[in-house]
């Protein structure tokens, strides 16, 4: 196979700058009249088969071919099209100093015998803007890779290369586009994968930070759940909490024994009517705030607070063979607080506690605002026994006596049988007693009331 050489530079450089829709007889023209004769009569021989200039620019777009005296005597049409606006080539042809540099081999003379001596390695041109063009050139800086083959029959020098790219950036900063790549390029496929990496980084990237996000979100709802299920164990018993937030229905359950306690502040409406109400709220605060501590320490269940009146049950929220010793000490332990707080004008606060053990029906009363509500007949009893105690008095019923009389320490002062609220069953045995205090038998009786319940917790409940 033997290549048709150019005729003119200037000939070719029209030929590259108007693509290939130029008319057969300039190429005929070119290419002489011997060649169009070979054309009309296929040859057999491929080395008698001709390849057209135009042919071969298009098959290898980024080459040039190099006289003696490195001149550009031949571009292919990438180069073509990029050095046409720049309107330097011209007859006789430019030198190639005059549109490209060699970046490597470094330091390599740019004489035709250093250039071919070098065939065995890699050449790296990059395209120079002429002098003559003022305007910004998107090619210049472009890069080319290849190689020098020597072409001894011509004299001259061939350069087959293509772009020296990383990525589809830098393809159109340079006004090139992925076509202008040939199809055999390896150049065309490194673009590609790169841009391929590329774009699973950028997705990977994405889903990582999508991941940390939703991570992030996760915990936020999981503290916001945790919060929830932290105030529903507060307001419910930890096992009507746990059906609460399981969406499970909640049905009433009786309790056989349940020990309740109900307490008020004597005098809280003449309180009321001397103080603001910031100044009401404010020893309410400070003194159930202490209750809630005792609540948590005594593990007895805060049924409700409703203005002054203040209730608490035992043997509720969980199975306990000493509830009623558990509400004793939480009311002796209410009395005791109360001497060390006062009203807003200094005088004491003067608290009556009720206590009754009986049986008790418990349920979630509501949906928009549930609450954990106690009925029955002793229910009443026990509000009753608050009514009917003396300020600073802990007033327990026959039925709690029973109960805390097992218990050695306990201090009781017996109070008439005409002191049962009315309507107290009357086949139910024994009388009303005031709970003055509570003494553990290994503890001196000097001992702060604290200790002597702290020890009582570790022998009976093994805390």
């Amino acid at each position: 196979m033997r290549i048709v050489p150019n005729v003119r530079f200037s000939i070719l450089v029209t030929t590259f700058a108007e693509a290939s829709e130029q008319p057969a007889d300039v190429e005929e023209s070119a290419v002489g009249a011997d060649a169009a004769a070979e054309r009309e009569a296929p040859s057999t021989c491929a080395s008698a088969q001709p390849l057209p200039v135009r042919s071969f620019c298009r098959a290898f777009p980024w080459h040039l071919v190099l006289d003696a005296e490195l001149r550009l005597t031949q571009l292919g049409s990438g180069f073509a099209r990029l050095l046409a606006p720049l309107r330097p080539l011209a007859d006789p042809p430019p030198p190639l100093a005059d549109l490209f540099s060699v970046r490597r081999p470094r330091g390599l003379p740019l004489r035709f015998r250093d250039l071919a001596a070098r065939a065995n390695s890699t050449f790296v041109l990059q395209l120079l803007k002429p002098d003559s063009t003022g305007d910004e050139v998107l090619a210049e800086g472009l890069e080319l890779k290849g190689q020098m083959v020597p072409c001894p029959e011509s004299g001259s020098l061939l350069f087959v290369g293509s772009p020296d790219l990383d990525g589809l950036e830098g393809l159109t900063s340079h006004g090139l586009f992925i076509s202008d790549i040939p199809l055999h390029d390896a150049t065309r496929d490194v673009i590609l994968v790169g841009e391929q990496a590329r774009a699973q980084d950028g997705l990977r990237r994405r889903m990582d930070k999508l991941k940390g996000r939703i991570e992030e979100a996760n915990r936020a709802v999981d503290a916001e759940r945790q919060k929830n299920v932290s105030l529903l164990h507060l307001i419910f018993p930890p096992h009507i909490a746990r059906r609460l937030w399981l969406g499970k229905t909640i049905e009433a359950t009786t309790h056989d024994n349940v020990t309740m306690l109900f307490s008020d502040i004597v005098g809280f409406t003449s309180i009321c009517s001397n103080a603001t109400a910031m100044m009401v709220i404010s020893m309410l605060e400070s003194l159930y705030s202490q209750f809630d501590v005792f609540c948590g320490q005594l593990d007895v269940y805060k049924v409700e607070t409703i203005g002054d009146a203040y209730c608490v049950a035992g043997g509720l929220h969980k199975q306990s063979s000493t509830h009623a010793q558990q509400i004793a000490w939480m009311a002796l332990l209410m009395i005791e607080t109360c001497a060390a707080h006062r009203t807003h004008d200094g005088q004491p606060i003067r608290m009556r506690v009720g206590l009754h053990t009986g049986p008790a029906l418990a349920g979630v009363v509501g949906r928009v605002m549930p609450r954990y509500c106690l009925f029955g007949h002793h229910v009443t009893m026990a509000n009753k026994f608050e009514s009917s105690s003396e300020p600073l008095r802990v007033n327990a019923s026959p039925t709690t006596y029973q109960w805390l009389s097992q218990t050695e320490g306990f201090q009781f002062e017996a109070r008439p049988r005409e002191c049962l609220p009315r309507g107290f069953p009357d086949d139910v045995e024994g009388t009303a007693h005031f709970v003055l205090g509570y003494c553990h038998p290994s503890l001196p009786a000097d001992r702060p009331l604290v200790e002597h319940i702290d020890t009582a917790q570790r022998e009976l409940l093994g805390r």
